[in-house]
Order: C-alpha cells, then structure tokens, then sequence
C-alpha cells in the first residue's frame, strides 16, 4: 500500500508541477556506473623477492557509447564506484547548484541521508554511505570523443579536490569543533554541472534508489527523452530514436550492464520498462523487437515539467488541452499571407489612444499585417453559429451583435487566444 501511494504522489506531483528537481551529471546519465560490484580479481605481487597472490578491487570500468569511450580508474583498495553510489553524485550536483558553488559548506553525511530517506542514525547506513563517498572521491573519470577521426579530444577529472567531514551515526546532528564542513568539488565537475542542465525528479530516484539498475535505467531515459525532446525543439531532431539492446550503440553497452544471455537481458528491459511506467505514465517510450522506441510528441510527456511555470501555461501546452480548446472554439490557428508564406501570430498592442487592439498576424517575408477576427465563443458553444464581434475604439470593448454582450479587447484575447 505505501508503495502504491508513492507511485501515485509522484505521478500526482507531475501533473501538479509540484516535483522535487534535481540536475544530472552528464557523462553518468549517458554512461552510468554498473548496477552491481565488479568481482574482485587476482593479482601476483612480488614482496621481498617473493610472488605473493592477493585478489583486490577490479580498478578499471571502460564502457562506449558509439564512439564516445568512459573509463574510470579506481584505487584498488576501495574499488570502481557501483550501484547506489550514483545517489552521491546527484546528491552533490543538486547541493552546487543550489549553493552556486563547487565549494560547498554542509552537514554532508546527514543531509544526504535525509535526502534520500536513509536512517541517519543507523550506524550501518552510515558505513554504507563513507564506503560510497570513499570509492567516489579515489576515482578518476575519463570521457574519450572519438567521433572525429582526424582530431584526438580526452577529458580527465576527479570529482571532489577536497573534503572535511564529521561522521558520527549517534549525533548526526552534532556540529564539528572546528567549524564548517566542506566539500570542494572538482572545477570540471562543477563545470559540467553549470554548463548542461539536465533535470530529473528527486522522488522518482528516491523510489528507486533500493533497485540499482532500475534506477540507471531511469536515469538513462529520462536524459535520453529529454535529449530527443530539445533537439526536436531546435530542429536538428524529428522527436523519434530507435536504440537496440545490442551492437556498438546499444543499450546494453549504454548501460554498463553485464547480462549477456539475450533473453535473460530482454526481461530485465521489460522490467525496468515496467517499473518506469508506475512512476511515469506518460513515458513515450515502446518496445519494438529488441529495440526501444522513444517517440515524444509533446512537452507533457516529459519526465520533468521544469520549464512550465503555471497550470495553465501547461494545459495549453498538453496536446490533448489543445484538441479540446479548438473544438470549442472558431477563431483560426493559422494564416497564410499573400505571398504564400505562412504568418505569424503576435499580441495585440495599444493604440495612440490607449485602445488595446486585437491579436494580429505577421508575415516575416513582406511584413503584411493582418488582425485576427475575433468571434463570440458563447455563441459558438451554445447554437454553433458563428458571430463576428464588432470593436467599439472608444471603450475599447467588443460587441456581440447576436447576444450583446461585451468583452474587453485584451482579456477576450487572454482567454481564447491557441498559440
């Protein structure tokens, strides 16, 4: 039950556009850590002039996404970061970016233990957690371009250059003697966190934070949808992307996974799909044989609503609002000038007088004007007639000449305009 309530109130919070949002780290969404620990390996040391066999943390992960090759070398002694380490990674864009710095001052261990719903003063979580941030910060992050064969392009980094951290699971709460906690990021790191600003939904990742492949998979689409959706919007995209399980850009390789048994890997997609889905209902996402089908078509269908500022702003914005408005409503979506070209719309102004005139089109090729008619929608939705308003210059008030009401220029606009 308590399950089936969270799923609902994230789905609610998104249609309420009251989500938690935090910033993903770039390189991590589009090659995230593994979802389990790399087996330990055996390794022959020579001691005092002896051979002594030790097993130690596997130290190198290298995966490729199409020509773009991650490597991270780890210190052996704590290992390559995996699993719910990635929580800290968030946890760290989300608290730059909310301090506007890469030094930044908190009660690390608590805050992020309230972050994500983990019980700070159970010592064994505590643990957890230091292991993370030791395998975190005794990384290094490599992002190799080779997308041009006649140019040779590396990006090299830590994540953390320096820290100062209390840690004590009994009094989470207790500040240090000598002052304030700090964690100063590295400055690629903070860089990549400024430069790209991808969201996603803090409560969605808390949900998931006990499944970690679930969440990579998460992680991973949420980025790619919004990816698709802004190329779409600066028109090098078409809003569609068929990515296959497997070859050089597939998903498996995307995903740091290691199941190599082909149908054992297309029912982990199918559940991580799934579990997706209950958090995420408008995911414009399928499977089509061993592929996945992302087609997204309009701005709801987006994980985050991060850049819709009011309830009707995102009505207006949802396809189905759009269908619904102009059913009800005769005034025209479009305009096509003289010379052919396709107008557009703009706000009406004042005149010399004061008097707001109507919403007008614009052609960008000749710069032929042209008002929009203006027609009574309570007509229209009553009899289904259509009645042009007159405009009366002297209050600034249209007339309806059938049922003689008026409406004020500008707020007739506001309320019926489409675009």
């Amino acid at each position: 039950m308590a399950k089936q309530l969270k799923k609902q109130k994230i789905n609610n919070d998104r249609l309420a556009l009251n989500q938690g949002i935090g910033y993903l780290f770039r390189p991590l969404a589009i090659c995230p850590f593994p979802a389990k620990q790399p087996k330990k390996v055996e390794v022959t040391r020579e001691e005092m002039g002896i051979k002594v066999k030790t097993t130690e943390h596997e130290t190198l992960w290298a995966r490729k996404n199409g020509k773009i090759r991650v490597e991270i070398l780890a210190n052996p002694k704590y290992g390559i970061p995996y699993g719910q380490d990635v929580l800290i990674i968030l946890y760290l864009a989300m608290e730059a970016r909310k301090q506007n710095s890469r030094a930044l001052k908190l009660n690390f261990y608590r805050d992020f233990c309230r972050m994500f719903e983990i019980n700070a003063n159970d010592g064994r979580q505590y643990r957890k957690v230091q292991a993370s941030l030791q395998r975190i910060r005794n990384s290094k992050y490599s992002w190799i371009d080779g997308r041009d064969e006649h140019r040779e392009r590396e990006l090299h980094y830590l994540f953390i250059d320096e820290l100062d951290l209390f840690f004590d699971p009994k009094n989470p709460d207790q500040k240090p003697v000598w002052g304030e906690q700090t964690i100063v990021l590295s400055e690629r790191f903070w860089g990549e966190i400024i430069t790209h600003k991808i969201p996603f939904n803090v409560e969605s990742v808390r949900y998931l934070k006990g499944k970690p492949a679930h969440l990579n998979f998460y992680v991973w689409l949420s980025y790619r949808v919004w990816k698709i959706w802004n190329d779409k919007l600066s028109g090098s995209g078409d809003g569609t992307a068929t990515i296959p399980y497997w070859g050089k850009t597939g998903l498996q390789k995307q995903l740091s996974s290691r199941i190599n048994r082909r149908n054992a890997y297309r029912a982990e997609v199918k559940k991580w799909l799934s579990a997706v889905r209950e958090i995420w209902t408008d995911c414009p996402v399928e499977i089509e044989g061993d592929a996945l089908r992302i087609h997204i078509t309009d701005a709801s269908q987006l994980d985050v609503q991060e850049d819709i500022q009011s309830e009707g702003k995102r009505l207006r914005n949802n396809r189905q609002a759009k269908a619904i408005e102009r059913a009800k409503s005769p005034i025209a979506e479009f305009e096509y000038c003289d010379c052919g070209e396709l107008m557009k719309p703009k706000r009406g102004k004042p005149n010399r007088n004061g008097v707001m005139q109507a919403d007008y089109w614009q052609c960008e090729t000749c710069n032929t004007i042209k008002p929009m008619t203006a027609f009574c929608i309570s007509c229209f939705r009553k009899t289904g007639k259509v009645y042009p308003l007159r405009q009366d210059y002297g209050t600034g008030e249209y007339r309806c000449p059938s049922c003689k009401g008026t409406f004020p220029v500008e707020s007739y606009w506001e309320a019926n305009r489409l675009w």
